[in-house]
């Protein structure tokens, strides 16, 4: 037997010990009513009924804080390199070269995650640490944040420290925004830092926080209008980002101090006050 073909013998042995292992090895995904988390999940497509999207979220609520790590780990994947190099191509490609090969891509992962948290809300608290470091990724930072928002006020300490870290704080302040009053009490604290970017975040979140749709009731019902907060916010943060780039800020910040200034909630109209003072006349 030739050197070239032991070397590829070998390679091909150890590639499906490595595969055995993995399969061996990878954390289990809990399942109710004989079906795995990741095929629940896949019934909230984009035609997905309510009825789907409440047996889903009925599912997911059975098997509870269960969920988390397959949760977090979805919120972590990412598409390779070659993925991208192959679907790039692909169109270009003759012949049978790649025919018709259909990625599963990260972003449904995200998305399918955040439903995930959506569904499990407050009870999804303990997964607050895991989910902190992804809010400063651009895309899939959209969608922790998004699930940041459905845990609610236990998220709160974290994202406002998030809220002061660039490049983080777009994605923080997408998730305060999302909590009502509890966040716009804080986004707009961020409007006297001393960063450039944080303010900016400020105004994104409070602009988007001005026509924010309302959060789903909790059975299960609005799982598919995520993506639609991802775009209402993108456009939030390129208003924003006009505005500064113009040198409207004053003019944005004091418009944005009259709308909040009427507000009920007593935290809200507090910061509205101390904003006031520190910016001055």
């Amino acid at each position: 037997m030739s050197r070239r073909k032991r070397i590829l013998i070998i390679g091909l042995a150890a590639s499906v010990v490595a595969g055995g292992l993995f399969l061996l090895l990878r954390p289990r995904e809990p399942d109710w009513e004989g079906r795995s988390l990741s095929e629940w999940l896949g019934d909230l497509g984009s035609g997905a009924s309510l009825d789907q999207e409440a047996r889903t979220a009925a599912a997911i609520r059975g098997m509870g804080q269960k969920t988390l790590p397959t949760l977090v780990r979805l919120l972590r994947r990412r598409d390779s390199s070659v993925k991208k190099f192959i679907h790039e191509i692909q169109p270009r490609a003759t012949g049978s070269r790649f025919p018709g090969i259909e990625f599963k891509w990260a972003r449904d992962s995200w998305l399918a995650a955040a439903q995930g948290f959506e569904v499990l809300g407050p009870a999804a608290a303990p997964a607050i640490p895991e989910l902190a470091p992804l809010v400063a990724e651009e895309i899939p930072g959209k969608f922790a944040a998004l699930s940041l928002t459905a845990i609610g006020p236990s998220a709160v300490p974290t994202l406002t420290n998030l809220l002061v870290q660039p490049p983080a704080c777009f994605n923080a302040a997408f998730a305060l925004a999302g909590m009502s009053d509890v966040g716009r009490a804080h986004l707009l604290v961020a409007l006297t830092h001393t960063n450039h970017f944080v303010r900016m975040a400020g105004v994104a979140g409070l602009f988007y926080a001005q026509n924010a749709p309302a959060r789903g009731s909790g059975d299960g019902t609005g799982l598919n209008d995520l993506n639609g907060r991802v775009v209402q916010f993108n456009a939030a943060r390129i208003s924003a980002a006009s505005g500064f780039h113009a040198g409207r800020e004053t003019s944005l910040i004091g418009w944005i101090l009259d709308r909040q200034a009427t507000n009920r909630d007593p935290d809200v109209v507090t910061a509205v006050q101390s904003v006031r003072r520190q910016l001055g006349p």
